[in-house]
């Protein structure tokens, strides 16, 4: 997938950045600046991390209230976001505060470009909140966080079939064909604890003594 636009970075970091293999990205994790500052950007955040003693702006990608991405720290090497999860994510931050207004429009069209890209990159990624990784409000409540999560990340594996015998859960391998159950049965006899199985072949017949 190509690309969306993207702003490039034009500040400088304080020091060498860690790097991140693609191997190890596990998250997108997304943000919001806590800021109604409508001229906010990149640089600006930039700056406050620095004040911080960080090496510079912690995400790596700022979406303006415009719609506009700009980039932050390189793919390639990990943030400063997020509290145990730097070293396996990628940190996505929104310009203005979600707990009074929600994301502009603009702003919203811009992730729908941005999150396939990523995943893309790096199938199987899951999308989360900020506060679904540390104790924090952010990225807002009025920002649809379960809409993105339930368009972008793939839902989990249905459970697979098994057999309950009498209220009880067995290990008992279950195939599903076409909506209809099937079993091995010696894994069935052996869960019913029957007396006898036996194979005969002249009449192909299978007994089953319970």
């Amino acid at each position: 997938m190509t690309q969306p636009p993207v702003e490039e970075f034009k500040g400088t970091f304080k020091g060498p950045l860690e790097p991140m293999s693609l191997q190890a990205v596990e998250y997108i994790i997304i943000h919001h600046a806590a800021s109604d500052d409508p001229r906010l950007d990149v640089m600006t955040v930039h700056g406050w991390h620095q004040e911080r003693g960080w090496a510079g702006v912690g995400y790596h990608f700022f979406i303006k209230q415009d719609g506009i991405i700009q980039a932050g720290r390189p793919l390639a090497t990990r943030g400063a976001h997020t509290l145990g999860y730097n070293d396996r994510s990628w940190g996505v931050c929104f310009a203005g505060h979600f707990e009074r207004r929600p994301p502009t429009l603009a702003q919203m069209q811009s992730l729908d470009l941005l999150l396939p890209y990523l995943k893309d990159l790096k199938p199987n990624l899951t999308v989360g909140g900020h506060g679904e990784f540390q104790a924090t409000l952010c990225p807002g409540k009025l920002f649809p966080l379960e809409q993105v999560k339930k368009k972008y990340n793939a839902p989990p594996p249905p459970l697979p079939p098994r057999l309950v015998l009498n209220g009880q859960p067995t290990s008992v391998p279950v195939v599903l064909i076409e909506g209809r159950g099937y079993m091995e049965i010696r894994s069935f006899a052996e869960a019913v604890k029957a007396k006898r199985l036996h194979w005969d072949e002249a009449t192909r017949t299978i007994y089953l003594d319970l």
